[in-house]
């Protein structure tokens, strides 16, 4: 019992201040959806409000562990789910922040890696944001995916941002 205590403790402290994400209600939106890929037990997904990298916003926790959930610690009775799918607008560059933490033989949580990546999602488009750990090493792969046969395409405009946007 103490475990799921101290593992929510934690994850109040290094989310920090950041909002809950609120989908655009005007303009237009693509869909996308972001998905724990191999390697993922607990992860978080951020989106930044403007280019600017202001205001950091909670999009949800993906991942396969059945350990509490920042969206569950903000009052949301939402399940983990190995992946989020959410409206972002569209014909302007979004801006990710993905974080996992993992636990070992240690009774406390490690933050592995993190990673931001930014691409620009087109009006209507649906895309597939897949986060994955290798060891201590983290990725994310953007793909466009085709609206009838779903078939992923790697999404040109993806860039990973290593300098911009600090966390």
């Amino acid at each position: 019992m103490k475990l799921p205590v101290l593992i929510a403790s934690c994850s109040l402290i290094l989310c920090g201040c950041a909002a809950t994400y609120v989908a655009p209600t005007a303009g237009p939106t693509a869909t996308v959806r972001y998905v724990a890929g191999d390697g993922i037990r607990s992860g978080d997904a951020y989106m930044y409000q403007s280019e600017r990298c202001d205001g950091i916003a909670l999009l949800g926790s993906i991942g396969s562990s059945t350990a509490p959930t920042l969206d569950s610690l903000v009052g949301k009775v939402e399940a983990r789910s190995p992946a989020k799918t959410v409206m972002v607008p569209a014909g302007r560059r979004v801006i990710n922040h993905f974080r996992v933490m993992q636990h070992d033989a240690r009774p406390l949580y490690d933050l592995h890696c993190q990673v931001t990546i930014a691409f620009e999602p087109q009006k209507d488009g649906l895309y597939e944001a897949v986060f994955s750990l290798d060891g201590r090493y983290c990725s994310v792969r953007v793909f466009r995916l085709d609206p009838v046969s779903m078939k992923r395409a790697p999404e040109p405009s993806a860039q990973k941002t290593a300098t911009q946007c600090k966390f």
